[in-house]
């Protein structure tokens, strides 16, 4: 049985597919863990695929896959959920944004608590881009007005789930709206969420733009938000029907 899997959706990333590949399998080796790593290319138009035909080639541990074109966020990591075979499952962007050294971290909390995220907002310091921070601020409070979701850092980048909880959410988002269809859905469902600290060294070469994905993603939520209420409306109603009957 696999104890991790680490899912790493991909997209132009082929400078450092390799490195951080590497980084963290030397990590992972050093503990008794049997564990995977799946790559999943979103469409890209450099040469990410190059070169995980050739990381996949060097270390057993890795699986990778393709979209045949560009389908966004959530597809890509609702596909690498489904393939992943770890009893802990971790979503991890590909510029590991808090080293290689957190994996561990985040399987050895997920014993406890059903989902774990490193955060960069708390007493740690981070290196975020002053835009991307104030960006990143703004959604939350958006966010909490609508969801009341307990999470600080909504894009994490790392985060583990147990397979167990991950089988239970039925998620369908497409897009970088993944992220708080995962966190609404999570809470609503009464898993136990740890957030903690953690110290952030680069948002590398994240695929997120703000001025390019932002609109969508504000979008994004509203829309899921809507689908979420009715789709509570309903099964309430369905409720007091069956119990008036």
């Amino acid at each position: 049985m696999m104890d991790l899997s680490i899912v790493i959706p991909i997209y132009n990333a082929a400078d450092i597919i390799l490195p951080n590949v590497f980084k963290i399998i030397h990590s992972l080796r050093k503990s008794d863990l049997r564990f995977e790593i799946l790559l999943r290319d979103d469409g890209s138009d450099d040469t990410s695929l190059i070169k995980l035909d050739e990381v996949a080639r060097i270390y057993q541990e890795v699986r990778v896959f393709f979209n045949g074109e560009n389908k966004g966020l959530g597809w890509t990591l609702r596909r690498l959920f489904k393939d992943a075979q770890g009893q802990t499952i971790i979503y991890s962007d590909c510029d590991l944004p808090f080293g290689e050294e957190i994996f561990q971290r985040l399987y050895q909390e997920n014993q406890t608590w059903d989902v774990v995220l490193a955060s960069r907002y708390g007493e740690l310091p981070s290196v975020i881009p002053w835009p991307r921070r104030v960006a990143s601020r703004i959604y939350y409070c958006f966010c909490y007005l609508l969801f009341r979701v307990p999470v600080k850092d909504l894009g994490s980048g790392a985060v583990a789930f147990r397979r167990n909880v991950l089988t239970s959410l039925n998620l369908k988002s497409k897009g970088f709206d993944i992220h708080i269809e995962l966190f609404v859905k999570v809470k609503a469902l009464d898993f136990s969420i740890k957030e903690f600290a953690a110290l952030s060294f680069s948002v590398g070469q994240s695929s997120f733009r703000i001025f390019r994905h932002g609109f969508g993603i504000v979008w994004g939520t509203l829309f899921f938000c809507f689908f979420w209420r009715w789709d509570k409306f309903f099964k309430s109603n369905e409720i007091k029907n069956y119990e008036v009957n």
